[in-house]
């Protein structure tokens, strides 16, 4: 199955979904502490947003995920839950780890940085 046929099957099932009135599905899932949830989950978000533009996803409140570790750890650390499940000490400690293992890969020159730049000189 290719991705295109993938995404023909999910837009099928929404379409067969809200055809029949269906506003959402509610998925089943277990939390970090082992109690089972469900949560309704709106079928408009079925869709595939890579095809919205950006003020579309905005108004559907959809944002992107974090493109860079820096990002990625700046979204953690503003997340009580990383805090809860860590403690603080362990939260604070993975926290300045993946800051500075950021610092690291920013100073680190590439082999492809190498072989592109270098021949300029």
């Amino acid at each position: 199955m290719t991705k295109n046929d993938s995404l023909k099957s999910v837009e099928k099932l929404r379409l067969h979904l809200e055809s029949n009135n269906f506003k959402y599905l509610i998925p089943s899932y277990v939390d970090m502490h082992g109690v089972p949830k469900t949560k309704m989950v709106p079928i408009a978000h079925l869709e595939n947003l890579y095809y919205k533009t950006d003020a579309e996803r905005a108004a559907q409140g959809v944002t992107w995920l974090p493109r860079t570790l820096s990002e990625a750890v700046d979204a953690f650390e503003k997340d009580p839950l990383g805090r809860a499940v860590f403690g603080d000490l362990m939260f604070d400690t993975w926290i300045e780890f993946k800051r500075a293992e950021w610092l690291s890969y920013l100073n680190h020159v590439s082999d492809w940085e190498r072989d592109r730049y270098l021949k300029f000189f």
